[in-house]
């Protein structure tokens, strides 16, 4: 899975090795449901972990050496557990506001920075949308034991369409949450045994059923197995198993339908703690109008900052790719510019301000900015559609602080020879204005004669820049 999915996931898109005929995933876990302890308080200290054990793992717990993941004592789990949602805590807010305003959607393919399949049970399976913070809930638990619990997000509802689905996996990079991969609501996610994912997606023209473990740098994951159907133009079925990446095998329909069975008696229940037991950590003010993401936090210095970034998220193949460095807010460190090459890719503008580093995703290539003022335009668009995308960098946060949108059309009664016949609609926040209320209301924020466009001149290719961030 490409590293840059975090940003648009978009993908978005947040993943393992096989028992029985496959090979690997361990013989199926029977999880408990949460009980109680015998005291409260170790009812408070279980809520939120991912219920993963049976009996012998306990044991095996038990005798975990005080620095292992899965904590040798109750103090020791309690303050794991609030460490996981201290490093969480942006995400865990974001979707629980989310909830706790039954944000509704059509389509759910948004999983960054939180899961549009999380309101899956009241937007599409018509739950009650009162009881929403009930319907998702969230635990920790190492995939890929390097020490570093992942975030899960995941059903906590009774409907039987999310029985065990996964929603969202994060883990950390650089000291901030990283998206990893997601449901949608033709793919969906479930954990295994042996701390493995399972996806299945199915759809009237082919089907397609992957296990996957995550990397060991906990960026990506990676597919161990994977069973997959294709339909020709005549409507036969045809199925293909993947024991290795690199290993194809075709098989029956029946020795498919066996597969498949084994498949899903590999995904396990897991206990998560519901959203209307979580507290959040910032009001929901602090997130209103907040744009970008954080990349990492605790960099020494911007030269590092950008050279880690420009280094981990190079694309394998970025001929097109080139670097500039402009000032946009002011302060004496510059701001990187990432210019895709391709329209859909866009730029990314990063900012490192306090050893945080942030970045902004333009949609499209085309920018302006205001030297020295914090500000940036991103006006683009295509096919009739519009827009000027007003954004203010402030000590390290981007913030939007317009949002227009222009449709251009023509009407269907028009006729030849009537003068103009291309109208525009234009909207601010998606409420219609008139053409003379979006340019003064643009104009207020944002100073077109004093707007600047990164002299093409300025860009350099990906060795040359790290060669001047080196220096």
């Amino acid at each position: 899975m490409d590293k840059k999915i975090k940003k648009k996931i978009i993908s978005s898109t947040l993943a393992v090795t096989i028992i029985g005929m496959l090979g690997g995933c361990g013989s199926s876990i029977q999880l408990e449901e949460s009980k109680k302890d015998s005291t409260e308080n170790s009812s408070e200290r279980n809520s939120g972990s991912l219920n993963m054990t049976n009996n012998a793992q306990v044991e095996d717990s038990i005798k975990a050496d005080s620095s292992s993941n899965i904590a040798s004592t109750s103090d020791n789990k309690l303050e794991k557990i609030s460490s996981d949602e201290s490093v969480y805590e942006d995400v865990l807010d974001m979707q629980y506001y989310q909830l706790e305003n039954a944000v509704v959607y059509s389509d759910f393919y948004t999983t960054n920075p939180v899961s549009a399949m999380a309101t899956y049970a009241y937007s599409k399976d018509g739950l009650d949308k009162s009881k929403a913070l009930e319907y998702s809930g969230y635990g920790f638990v190492d995939l890929n034991n390097d020490g570093v619990n992942e975030l899960i997000i995941g059903n906590t509802s009774d409907d039987k369409n999310l029985e065990k689905v996964i929603f969202a996996v994060y883990s950390v990079n650089h000291n901030v949450p990283y998206f990893i991969t997601g449901s949608d609501e033709f793919t969906r996610y479930y954990l295994c045994s042996n701390n493995t994912l399972y996806s299945e997606y199915l759809s009237d023209s082919r089907n397609e059923m992957c296990f996957y473990k995550l990397s060991k740098d906990g960026l990506k994951t990676e597919v161990s197995e994977s069973l997959k159907s294709s339909k020709d133009d005549n409507g036969n079925v045809s199925w293909k198993l993947f024991s290795k990446p690199d290993s194809e095998t075709d098989i029956t329909q029946d020795d498919a339908e066996k597969f498949i069975t084994e498949y899903k008696t590999q995904r396990i229940s897991f206990s998560l703690t519901p959203f209307s037991e979580y507290k959040p950590v910032n009001s929901e003010d602090f997130y209103n109008g907040i744009s970008g993401s954080t990349f990492g936090k605790g960099f020494s210095s911007w030269k590092d900052a950008y050279e880690t970034y420009c280094t981990q998220e190079r694309p394998e193949n970025d001929d097109g790719q080139t670097y500039a460095l402009i000032y946009i807010d002011d302060d004496d460190i510059p701001e990187l510019v990432v210019n895709s090459g391709f329209e859909a890719g866009g730029c990314q503008i990063v900012s490192f301000h306090d050893g945080t580093v942030t970045e902004l995703q333009t949609s499209r290539l085309h920018f302006t900015y205001i030297e020295k003022s914090g500000l940036i335009c991103n006006s683009d668009g295509n096919m009739g559609g519009y827009y000027d995308m007003v954004y203010h960098l402030d000590n390290g946060r981007w913030k939007k602080v317009f949002n227009g949108f222009i449709h251009e059309y023509v009407p269907e009664d028009a006729k030849e020879g009537d003068g103009d016949e291309l109208k525009r609609d234009y909207q601010i926040d998606e409420k219609d204005v008139d053409e003379t209320t979006y340019n003064t209301n643009l104009k207020k924020v944002y100073d077109l004669d004093k707007a600047k466009e990164v002299d093409s001149s300025v860009y350099i290719p990906y060795d040359k820049m790290i060669e001047e961030l080196k220096k």
